[in-house]
Order: C-alpha cells, then structure tokens, then sequence
C-alpha cells in the first residue's frame, strides 16, 4: 500500500494512509428523505451541482462535510436515524426495494435472498448449539462485517462476501434436517 499512501500525500498534501470515502457513503443512507435505500441522486456523479460542490471543495472536504451534514441530521432527528438503521439492517439480510424491468422479478430476489438468510442463520444457531469448532467465527462474520451497512445503506452487491459462508451454514442446516429426519424415520 505504500505507493498509494505516497500518492495521497502527493494529491492531498497530507498523510492520508487509506483514503476514504466513509463520509458521503454515511450521508447517501441518511437524510431527511431517507426511507433505507441508498440515494444514487446525491451521488457526485449523479448530481450535477453535488459534483461542481466536490470540484470547488476538493475531494478531502467534500466528504468531510458530508460527515458533518450527516452527524448533524442524526443529531437533530435520532428516531429517523434508528429506522433508516433497522432498515438498513433489513434490507441487508432481505433485498433492498429497486426497480425491476418485471416486478415478480424483484419478489423472486427478496424471497431468496430472505430465504438464504433465515436459513444461513437457522445454520449458525445449530453450529452453535453443537458448539463446532468454527461456528464461533462464523458468528463473528455475521456479526461485523455488515455493521457499516447497517448505518450507511444496504446494496445487494454489499452481501456477495458473505454468500459463500451463508451457502456452507445453508447446506449445514439441510443435512443435519436430513439427518434427523432419517434418524426419525428408522424408529
């Protein structure tokens, strides 16, 4: 990573380890006209005066007051803020609300997606109780990794690290179903 820490001091003048982006992200999920969903309209390059507001402040400033905007919303309206999260949340684990060319279309995503979800996690809790070896990592994924997206906006593209781990705690839950069940069936 060092060229690129070399390169954001030649840009920004300043030690910039990892440039971030953390501060408009936060404000495209939280707004006054926030319903949960990512706001793609607010994006610099989506909207024209956004984008002439980075030009004019450079990229360090413009997201820093997109923070700023944004802890000053969650200050001022905390109860919209604790929805937007639990949507986020929501959405995280179901599928986000979007336009599809065909609606059913949409209707098939969520379920799935809602589905893989509930059973993944129906897959963990049993890890748990059967205290493998592993399950306690994949509690700690399930628990970390999506909190950012929790409080900026869920997008199902966010989900794709997870799915593999999802998958295997899927296949866990149905064979050990499977198993119980043919232990009934032998009685």
């Amino acid at each position: 990573m060092s060229p690129w820490v070399v390169r954001n001091y030649e840009v920004f003048h300043k030690f910039i380890p990892v440039r971030g982006n953390f501060g408009l992200e936060f404000h495209l999920g939280n707004t006054a006209d926030a319903m949960g969903m990512w706001q793609v309209w607010l994006h610099p390059t989506q909207n024209l005066g956004e984008f002439r507001d980075y030009q004019r402040m450079g990229e360090v400033a413009y997201i820093h007051s997109k923070l700023q905007a944004t802890l000053q919303f969650i200050r001022q309206h905390p109860e919209h803020f604790a929805f937007l999260t639990l949507a986020h949340f929501i959405y995280y684990w179901s599928e986000a609300p979007h336009v599809e060319a065909y609606f059913y279309l949409y209707r098939l995503k969520f379920f799935f997606s809602l589905a893989a979800s509930v059973l993944g996690i129906c897959g963990l809790v049993l890890a748990m109780r059967q205290r493998l070896p592993a399950a306690s990592l994949y509690l700690l994924l399930f628990v970390t990794y999506p909190t950012i997206y929790y409080i900026t906006f869920a997008h199902a593209r966010y989900r794709h690290p997870i799915e593999p781990e999802l998958l295997i705690l899927i296949v866990f839950f149905i064979s050990q179903v499977g198993k119980e069940i043919h232990a009934r069936n032998e009685r």
